[in-house]
């Protein structure tokens, strides 16, 4: 019970997370609520009948009331993010509420759904909405508050592609209840209504912050790689960038969070303490807590000038704590403080427990904080120039430990030089920031420019050591971890560590028991894969692309390869592919195919305007993409197909005018624009 007493956050936390994944999967009917409320009140009853049990009495009914709080909360926010007129083409009356991203043919707005109208009745309506707008002269002028008259139609569903990332899920876990798009003429600027919410200050400020960089002549890769790394805004990364500080394992230096916080927390502290040779001691009362409240008024500050990002938060409120209990002088347990940042970030929205960020970052916070110093003490008598490189070596391991369970789940690839990265990149990621800070504080003064140009050469030289750690051999392994293999990879690992703790032999049986597990179901999956036989055709708007599958190789033909390689390589991960080729189909106005003894004829463009024939040609199937100005009549008098399937490239008139015709004529089609189809 006594070392319950020193951590009594992490106690708490797990009512919490048991609310959280409560509210998740199972709805908070009205007789469990009333089971859960007596139970609190006889609880609370029981503490001041019973005295030498009251502690423990209290203790359980504050879990119970967490636990329906977090229950609560959690439904409260999923039903946030759940519309009624999703799906439907209506007309939106939107607010925008955060800095339109400039993409390379859109424009992101995150809007408010004020009102829509329905037969010219104004419906009212709730939750928010990622709109696109086509890129031009207008929409690149709009800016946070306008408000906008858009017909569209919002979409809160996935393309239905085999392994593609659940972009709907990741909106909603923002409370984002879907996304549309408009072109030029389906939009109008009606007004702008300021937004005065700190949040809506804290983004106007990353902004304006971002104007400075391109004011100081820094534009392209360096604009990109600066924007991340001290402002926490990925959205002027470009692909080729993006992958090379994945495959290089430098990703996290572009994802503002502890790491950064820390650099903030560490220049501040030199300043502070004139390097480090005045440190305040221990009698020094006054000045230790003027120290820390400086300090804690930096890291936030930097939390707002970043957007008040949730990543940079977390690492404000858990260096804020740490920083607050040793101003005090109060023996704080790390990893109560560590649960306690937890514990007030899941109280404030719950579900960012499902996040990415969340689960990356406080796996590494805890790895590091358990391996680090005790990697460390493997060499305790170093000179000071390598004792600094091994200890930046063990947090690196220490931090991969932690996070390669997540990492594969997720991204489906490790980096093999992450430490070597790390040795690297984060040394020069430390002095661009501080460099950037400097660029900022004296943009408005003649010497801006040559720290400007110093800034540039820094981050073109880490750009150009990532691109070369990224292209060194077998610089990356790609692993597709699915959930049974990521829990037990996790449960691996943490038995593993109690072991080396307490060198109890039970703990190394269950970890060999957790590798074998791991082991059976990778084993299971690639049987699997060496028995599948699976035709897909992708729902992507851009192109058509078709994939056969044969065990654990693939042909794919589509017209477009590099808008067809995204989807492709996420399913060739999850599938455990070990080859796959690319056909062009570009050059091809139709393309035939066998399946099982069906015959599948995709038509990609106009073709079929001018062809007549004397008996129509018949096929199972019949894939009907950009097919221009043939009408339905004309159309199926050449074809004649048991089934017709609807390409995504096909225009939506012509899709209107298809699915008319079929359903008056009684002839099975589907659109894939609802979802791939899948034929195993």
């Amino acid at each position: 019970m006594r070392r319950l007493a020193a951590i009594p956050f992490a106690v708490l936390l797990l009512p919490l997370l048991c609310g959280i994944a409560a509210g998740t999967w199972c709805p908070l009917h009205t007789w469990v609520r009333m089971a859960l409320c007596c139970l609190l009140v006889l609880g609370l009853v029981s503490a001041f009948a019973v005295k030498k049990l009251r502690q423990t009495f209290l203790f359980v009914a504050a879990g119970v009331c967490l636990f329906l709080l977090s229950w609560y909360r959690t439904e409260q926010k999923w039903n946030a993010t759940e519309v009624t007129y999703s799906g439907e083409n209506h007309t939106y009356c939107l607010h925008l509420q955060d800095v339109p991203q400039m993409r390379e043919r859109t424009v992101r707005c995150e809007a408010e759904v004020l009102y829509y109208l329905q037969d010219t009745v104004c419906m009212p309506a709730h939750g928010r909405i990622m709109l696109y707008l086509w890129r031009d002269s207008l929409s690149e002028q709009l800016r946070q508050g306008d408000c906008l008259i858009v017909n569209t139609t919002v979409n809160s569903r996935n393309n239905g592609n085999p392994a593609e990332f659940d972009y709907v899920a990741y909106l909603r876990l923002q409370g984002i209840a879907g996304s549309a798009f408009a072109n030029a003429d389906n939009w109008e600027k009606t007004g702008n209504k300021p937004i005065h919410t700190l949040l809506a200050r804290a983004r106007c400020r990353r902004q304006a912050l971002l104007d400075t960089y391109r004011r100081l002549g820094i534009a392209g890769a360096e604009l990109g790689v600066l924007s991340a790394l001290t402002l926490g805004d990925k959205s002027l990364l470009d692909t080729e960038t993006k992958q090379a500080y994945s495959v290089a394992g430098a990703m996290h230096v572009l994802a503002v969070s502890g790491l950064h916080v820390g650099i903030i927390y560490g220049v501040v502290y030199l300043l502070l303490t004139g390097f480090g040779w005045y440190p305040p001691l221990y009698r020094q009362r006054i000045r230790r807590m003027v120290q820390t409240v400086v300090i804690i008024l930096a890291l936030w500050f930097y939390a707002f000038l970043t957007g008040l990002a949730p990543s940079v938060v977390r690492s404000a409120l858990m260096l804020s704590l740490l920083s607050f209990g040793m101003a005090i002088r109060r023996r704080s347990n790390t990893y109560n403080t560590i649960a306690a940042s937890a514990f007030i970030c899941l109280v404030i929205d719950p579900l960012t427990l499902f996040t990415v960020s969340f689960q990356l970052s406080y796996a590494a916070v805890l790895a590091i904080v358990y391996y680090a110093p005790r990697f460390a003490r493997l060499l305790p008598h170093l000179p000071w120039g390598v004792r600094h490189v091994w200890n930046l070596l063990t947090v690196s391991l220490a931090a991969q430990i932690g996070t390669i369970p997540f990492t594969l789940y997720y991204f489906g690839q490790t980096s093999n030089y992450f430490a070597l990265t790390n040795l690297f990149v984060i040394p020069m990621a430390t002095i661009a920031v501080c460099t950037a800070l400097i660029a900022l504080l004296l943009s408005w003064t003649p010497v801006a420019a040559l720290v400007a140009a110093l800034l540039r050469w820094e981050l073109q030289l880490m750009n150009a050591v990532t691109g070369w750690i990224e292209h060194l051999p077998f610089a990356s392994t790609a692993i597709s971890l699915n959930a049974p293999m990521c829990c037990t990879l996790i449960a691996f690992i943490v038995c593993l560590t109690v072991f080396c703790r307490l060198h109890k032999w039970y703990w190394l049986s269950a970890s060999a028991i957790m590798l074998t597990a791991f082991l059976g179901i990778y084993r299971y999956r690639i049987l699997t894969t060496a028995h599948t036989e699976r035709l897909v055709v992708y729902n992507i708007s851009k192109c058509n692309t078709l994939l056969y599958q044969q065990g654990n190789t693939a042909v794919v033909y589509t017209d477009d390869s590099l808008a067809a390689a995204r989807y492709v390589n996420d399913y060739a991960k999850s599938a455990l592919l070990q080859q796959w080729e690319y056909h062009d189909l570009s050059c091809r106005s139709s393309f035939s195919f066998t399946w099982r003894d069906s015959t599948y004829w995709l038509v990609r463009d106009s073709v079929l305007v001018n062809k007549t024939t004397d008996t129509p040609i018949v096929v199972h199937g019949l894939l009907l993409g950009d097919i221009g100005r043939i009408s339905p009549q004309r159309l199926f008098g050449i074809v004649q197909a048991d089934k017709v399937f609807l390409m995504p490239s096909m225009r939506p008139y012509k899709v209107q005018q298809m699915e008319q015709y079929m359903n008056q004529h009684a002839i099975p089609y589907r659109s894939l624009r609802s979802g791939a189809l899948i034929v195993e």
